[in-house]
């Protein structure tokens, strides 16, 4: 059986006092001052017989993991959101210029066969299909330039920046070709590098320690104390000292007077 202790300590400091004694009639004007110091030192060792101290500190240690883990997979999930919201914004910017681009050909279409009918080579019918064509198309615009705005504010809020800060360097540009595979690797070691993978496992851990703790919990625990208190008084003259002071030169005082009679 593995046998660990631990051990705690406390300390108690008393703040120096001062007492201040009013002055006794008879015997001078001052008063006396007193001061005490105290300090105390408390220690506790437990034998940890039973093991509930070291599964203890095992079920924290595995949820400290587990937090890092979990604070892994907040920054992935955050740099997975700008990923994606950056493909947004230059879809959404390439399906814009598209569809300008096919709004500009609608209109010369719409002249075109407007030009037709007024030359007797072509029918109203077609001039409203053409201008039918166009409206759908020019429809189709609002919607994605507010799928541009929007992929650029959460972009932006991501990034820690105002919405709008960011319009200058989003502006539609050309975007490479991602035309190779990506090295995925053992499908078990890809596994064991996802944050919340790693989590539930040392989350699995804890639970397992705390299992542990509680079995090693009706047992009794083996402890030793140690106390020790030290107290440090440091007075001024007392009452009783100056009163031993002052008989003392009265009786000096009357040998004097005798001696010289």
């Amino acid at each position: 059986m593995r046998e660990t202790s631990t051990t705690h300590h406390t300390s108690n400091w008393t703040p120096s006092t001062r007492i201040l004694i009013s002055k006794q009639p008879g015997f001078g004007p001052g008063r006396i001052n007193a001061q005490s110091d105290s300090l105390g030192f408390d220690a506790a060792w437990e034998i940890d017989l039973f093991g509930h101290v070291r599964r203890s500190v095992e079920a924290a240690r595995a949820d400290l993991d587990a937090e890092r883990a979990n604070y892994q997979d907040a920054q992935v999930t955050v740099a997975a959101e700008v990923a994606r919201n950056y493909f947004e914004l230059r879809g959404a910017q390439k399906r814009l210029a598209v569809a300008r681009e096919n709004l500009a050909t609608e209109h010369q279409t719409l002249e075109l066969t407007q030009l037709l009918d007024e030359t007797g080579r072509g029918s109203e019918l077609d001039v409203q299909r053409s201008r039918a064509r166009l409206k759908a198309t020019e429809a189709t615009i609002p919607p994605l330039t507010a799928a541009e705005k929007q992929a650029a504010y959460r972009l932006a809020v991501l990034l820690s920046e105002r919405p709008g800060e960011l319009d200058e360097e989003l502006r539609p540009a050309a975007v490479a070709t991602y035309a190779k595979a990506l090295p995925i690797g053992d499908p078990t070691e890809l596994l064991r590098r996802r944050p919340d993978v790693r989590a539930a496992e040392r989350q699995l851990a804890a639970a397992t320690a705390r299992v542990g703790v509680a079995t090693a919990r009706p047992f009794s625990a083996c402890q030793r104390h140690g106390f020790r208190w030290i107290s440090l008084r440091r007075r001024g003259q007392t009452i009783q000292q100056r009163r031993r002071q002052q008989c003392s030169r009265l009786v000096r005082h009357a040998d004097d007077k005798l001696g010289g009679v």
